[in-house]
């Protein structure tokens, strides 16, 4: 029995979505990872963990305790930097998303990393009037965002298509969550079956689900840090392998894997 729920949280279901595609990617099919909304959520369920991206945090921590909610630090891959550098100095770029911080987010990690040669333009339409918004889409040329939101269910839906010039240059970026974020998520899943299994007895069952959970980490750990430097990036090694297969080998396996990833989420 999977005994732990896991929830997706965005500023809308496309973030929720992104959010979730990011969580199997990482967790594998042991989890059924659900989606939800920031203004949906009125209260916590038990043995529940919420992720979010930064942007949502602070509102989300008025309604999830702490111990459940993984707030994440969320970043375009390499490739979306490089692509933008290569816009000619003084071009105005618009940044396009539902919602405002986020824009100017994205405006500032670009700064941040050396491109501060550019005019970058918010442009959040959930706060923003439509006419507004299809005004400056109207004139754009080069318009950035989060992959999910530069495609068929935003920017490019029948809502927007039309104010987008056909010789603009388009630039997605595909987001990955920090290594040190998504290791403080598996250390606590890994702390939460701890705790389900403290005193029960040994069986073939739990056995196997405590084997399942070990494997589930181990892979997620390898993930996350594949996902955010490539392929050719050092993973984490477990030197630990189970012997004698009892349910307190198991539950020893675990302990030093929650350990191992509490060690990795330290910033």
């Amino acid at each position: 029995m999977r005994e732990l729920n896991i929830v997706a949280v965005g500023s809308s279901p496309l973030i929720a979505a992104e959010i979730q595609g990011l969580l199997q990617e990482i967790l594998g099919n042991f989890f059924t990872v659900d989606t939800a909304t920031t203004d949906s959520l009125q209260k916590a369920t038990s043995d529940t963990f919420y992720i979010c991206a930064n942007t949502q945090g602070k509102k989300l921590q008025s309604v999830i305790p702490q111990e459940q909610l993984f707030i994440w630090e969320l970043h375009p891959t390499t490739r979306f930097f490089l692509d933008i550098a290569k816009i000619p100095a003084g071009s105005d770029v618009y940044v396009f998303n539902n919602l405002l911080p986020y824009t100017e987010l994205l405006a500032k990690e670009c700064q941040s990393l050396g491109i501060d040669n550019l005019n970058f333009h918010p442009l959040a339409y959930m706060k923003m009037p439509h006419n507004e918004i299809c005004a400056e889409l109207n004139k754009a040329r080069y318009i950035i965002g989060v992959e999910c939101m530069l495609g068929q269910e935003a920017l490019l839906s029948e809502q927007f298509r039309d104010a987008v010039q056909p010789d603009t240059k388009i630039i997605p970026g595909h987001r990955s969550a920090t290594i040190q974020c998504v290791s403080q998520l598996l250390a606590a899943i890994a702390e939460f079956y701890l705790a389900k299994f403290d005193g029960v007895s040994d069986t073939k069952g739990n056995r196997e689900i405590l084997e399942q959970v070990i494997n589930t980490l181990k892979d997620a750990a390898n993930r996350a840090v594949t996902s955010r430097l490539g392929a050719n990036a050092p993973l984490p090694t477990f030197e630990e392998t189970l012997s004698d297969g009892s349910l307190a080998e198991h539950k020893s396996m675990l302990a030093y894997l929650a350990q191992k990833l509490a060690h990795l989420s330290i910033k």
